[in-house]
């Protein structure tokens, strides 16, 4: 096995599977990114990502734009949505109704995407791929779900874990703050959220765990040494 998380290694090899930790893809696609990206000094701005499934974002997204509705009363807020390129702007035009918010496509590149993340002052995102590309573009996060009741419940019975977000998981402490559930909330993601804004020393302390996560994902091409092991098997 070729895996891309180092505590995967561990996993297979209790299991008496081979398994090389070769780095992370991700790594890779956003450091050529920065490379000819820079973030903007405090844009105030923060960015939604409500999910890339209809269902998922139907269920987050009402109460994201309750917060973000309650941050934009007491500050000089810009917030932005990014959607998946699957869905079209009719999808919104109905729950974003009567808010002050502005729909990103997330277009297949990638710029657009990468370029709001990295120039948000705070993120709130659904658990998954993009707690990892915050990390990588050392942007502030808060992780958020809300599953159907009934395959939350499932889930719950079926898998023990700590942490839903991987900076959390890899660490194995909270980084970042998860609001599942029920605890995804107004009051808690907001005052949250202030928190990021206004304290300095915390914001720091989040990045600076951020940046522990990536040390342990390495610099290097999770591709070049993919392969390189690939054409070592093939030539025994």
């Amino acid at each position: 096995m070729l895996v891309v998380f180092p505590f995967e290694v561990d996993f297979y090899n209790k299991e008496n599977v081979r398994a090389e930790f070769v780095g992370h893809p991700l790594v890779e696609r956003i450091n050529s990114f920065v490379k000819t990206n820079t973030r903007e000094s405090m844009s105030h701005t923060i960015t939604l990502l409500p999910g890339s499934r209809k269902e998922e974002i139907q269920r987050m997204l009402p109460e994201l734009l309750k917060v973000a509705k309650e941050l934009k009363k007491s500050r000089d807020l810009k917030i932005n949505i990014i959607s998946p390129s699957i869905l079209d702007k009719d999808f919104y035009s109905e729950m974003i109704s009567g808010y002050d918010v502005d729909l990103i496509k997330d277009d297949e590149n990638k710029e657009a995407y990468y370029n709001a993340i990295l120039n948000s002052d705070l993120v709130i995102t659904k658990a998954g791929t993009p707690t990892m590309e915050c990390t990588l573009l050392g942007t502030p996060f808060i992780v958020v779900y809300r599953a159907g009741k009934l395959n939350y419940l499932i889930g719950k019975s079926m898998i023990q874990v700590d942490y839903i977000a991987m900076p959390n998981i890899l660490l194995q402490k909270e980084i970042v703050k998860e609001y599942i559930q029920n605890e995804m909330n107004t009051e808690n993601i907001y005052n949250e959220a202030i928190k990021i804004l206004d304290d300095n020393d915390y914001r720091k302390q989040i990045l600076d765990e951020l940046n522990e996560v990536k040390a342990l994902l390495t610099n290097e091409s999770a591709s070049d040494n993919a392969a390189s092991i690939i054409n070592s098997i093939l030539e025994k």
